[in-house]
């Protein structure tokens, strides 16, 4: 019985042996087929983890194109930005250079007309000097002419008893002497301005003279109508001549009242066909003109001037202090040849 019992432990060990066994293998087959599930799901881990960080790099290729693009988009911007503001910067600098040139020129034209203005300083510097001396010397006529006055007024009443308006008009005639000298002889702010004084004086006293004369007064500017008569009338029948004349006369006056006509040059005046159709009368007469407004700056108002017609000139105030000299000395004379005449008829029908 000992031995059934035994044998039946036996088997029931071993059966539970086998039991065991096959658990073992259970376990082996489940440790196995898990550590190759692990081991699967380690390398789709990692094919996993390699294929984000695949995907990580080429997200960072992504964003680093897409942020050259709009870089370079930037870029390109601001190159043409800059490329605009160079070429603008360029015309502001060629701007520049040509109001720089522009300037340049305008200061040598400045420079230039400094330097005619300082020539024409000197020059009117000089013609003051030469006018001082003029007003010098026709202050010491005015005195001589005073003298003279004085000395003959003398004599006419050393040769007759004056009567009352002899005496009221000599005293009248020395009082004028006497406000003459003492405007001549004080204090004057400006000589220029003394001698235009002078000069306005003289042509005041001229334009009341009557008769011709070497020496009168001239309106400046204005065209001379004579040599125009006188050509045409060389040419044309009288009526003609008279009707030719005026209308060649005005044609030449308007166009010389016009301020958008400006001959470059005298020789430019008129045609050459005009100068042998008319003669050199006409022409002279233009040029004249022409000479006398530049010369006196014609403004188109009327200005008047001392002129010797005798020579065809500006007349100064020597000659013109001179000849008025001379007409007051004429009447002194006369009256002092009559006083003599009449001392000696009075002598001889003495004796």
């Amino acid at each position: 019985m000992k031995s059934a019992e035994n044998s039946a432990r036996d088997d029931d060990a071993r059966d539970v042996f086998d039991d065991m066994g096959e658990r073992m293998k259970l376990i082996k087959l489940l440790v196995d087929s898990k550590i190759y599930f692990h081991k699967d799901v380690a390398l789709e881990y990692m094919e996993i983890k390699r294929l984000i960080s695949d995907l990580a790099e080429e997200k960072k290729k992504v964003e680093r194109e897409r942020h050259g693009g709009v870089a370079l988009a930037r870029l390109e911007v601001l190159t043409a930005a800059a490329t605009g503001e160079l070429g603008a910067a360029r015309e502001n600098l060629a701007d520049a250079r040509e109001k720089l040139a522009q300037r340049n020129q305008q200061l040598d034209e400045k420079e230039e007309e400094l330097a005619t203005a300082r020539q024409q300083l000197a020059q009117r510097n000089h013609e003051l000097d030469e006018k001082n001396k003029e007003l010098k010397a026709s202050r010491l006529k005015l005195q001589e002419m005073e003298t003279r006055n004085y000395q003959a007024e003398q004599l006419d009443g050393n040769a007759a008893d004056p009567g009352p308006s002899q005496v009221q008009t000599t005293r009248r005639q020395t009082r004028s002497m006497q406000q003459k000298k003492r405007k001549f002889s004080g204090h004057c702010t400006s000589k220029d301005d003394n001698l235009e004084v002078l000069r306005e004086k003289l042509i005041k006293g001229f334009m009341e003279l009557a008769g011709p004369r070497n020496l009168g007064v001239k309106e400046i500017g204005k065209l001379n109508e004579k040599p125009f008569q006188a050509a045409c009338a060389a040419k044309l029948p009288p009526k003609e001549a008279e009707v030719a004349a005026s209308k060649l006369y005005s044609t030449w006056e308007k166009l010389l009242d016009d301020p958008s006509w400006k001959p470059s040059m005298i020789g430019a005046v008129g045609s050459d066909y005009q100068r042998r159709e008319w003669g050199e009368g006409p022409y002279k007469s233009v040029v004249d003109t022409l000479v006398e407004r530049k010369e006196y700056d014609f403004d188109g108002t009327l200005a008047c001037d001392l002129w010797n017609y005798k020579e065809g000139r500006k007349a100064t105030l020597g000659e013109c202090i001179d000849y008025l000299l001379d007409q007051v000395k004429q009447p002194t004379i006369i009256r002092r040849r009559k006083s003599r005449r009449m001392n000696g008829s009075s002598c001889a029908a003495a004796y």
